[in-house]
């Protein structure tokens, strides 16, 4: 089995607790705004029919109004715990590669975001970045598209961001040009036909058939001892 380290990415964990958080918050004080206005404001407005008008109206546009913040912070809530629940899934199917590699988790570059996962083996090192998306997965010959349409970011661009990240660091920590090959992985149930041939440069794959392109890869000739590029990664991941 492949050997891991470092730890879940802290940030979609506190992504999904915070949006989680802020959504429950708000739906605490409707419901006691709502308790309020039962037991006191109804109350007072019997015999006055124009203010309980006034009241039930407030009600309903206060409402209305929370209605898409609620959508939104527990939307955002999800796609933070589906974004680290893809993240697990690949992690345990890594787990199929033998020990000649290692696997590295959410390795941060300061405030540019982080990598998912590196993978360094006798095939290479690969920036894995992870997406959780379903549905049908092409190319419209610049950008990746979900069923037809395209896709909010460039998750292609983002991939080659993140490879070249963990590249250039390398390159400052050992003095030496390590290619890092990107992967984008999709872990839940998306289907594409791209095979192990890279879009833009990119590798684009389902989670069954990543450990075969990882494996398959043209064995690596690096330019320096496979332990110190492990040594480098490590620092990132404590």
């Amino acid at each position: 089995m492949a050997r891991f380290f470092g730890k879940q990415s802290s940030y979609l964990l506190r992504g999904d607790f915070r949006n989680y958080l802020i959504g429950s918050l708000l739906l605490l004080f409707l419901l006691l705004l709502l308790y309020l206005f039962l037991k006191f404001g109804l109350v007072r407005s019997i015999g006055s029919p124009m203010v309980a008008l006034i009241l039930v109206g407030a009600l309903i546009v206060i409402v209305k109004a929370a209605g898409p913040l609620l959508d939104f912070f527990f939307g955002k809530s999800r796609k933070f715990h589906h974004g680290w629940g893809g993240e697990v899934d690949i992690k345990n199917e890594l787990k199929g590669l033998s020990d000649d590699f290692s696997v590295f988790r959410s390795i941060r570059f300061g405030n540019r975001g982080d990598v998912d996962l590196v993978v360094v083996g006798p095939t290479g090192v690969f920036a894995v970045e992870v997406k959780s998306h379903r549905g049908n997965i092409g190319f419209n010959g610049r950008y990746l598209t979900n069923n037809g349409r395209q896709f909010d970011k460039d998750f292609l661009g983002q991939a080659k961001g993140e490879a070249l990240q963990v590249s250039d660091f390398l390159m400052k920590k050992l003095g030496v040009k390590i290619f890092v090959k990107p992967i984008l992985v999709f872990a839940n149930y998306a289907k594409m036909n791209f095979g192990t041939r890279p879009v833009r440069n990119v590798f684009v794959v389902g989670k069954p058939f990543l450990l075969n392109l990882v494996q398959r890869e043209p064995r690596a000739n690096y330019p320096v001892p496979i332990q110190k590029i492990e040594d480098a990664l490590k620092e990132l991941t404590k």
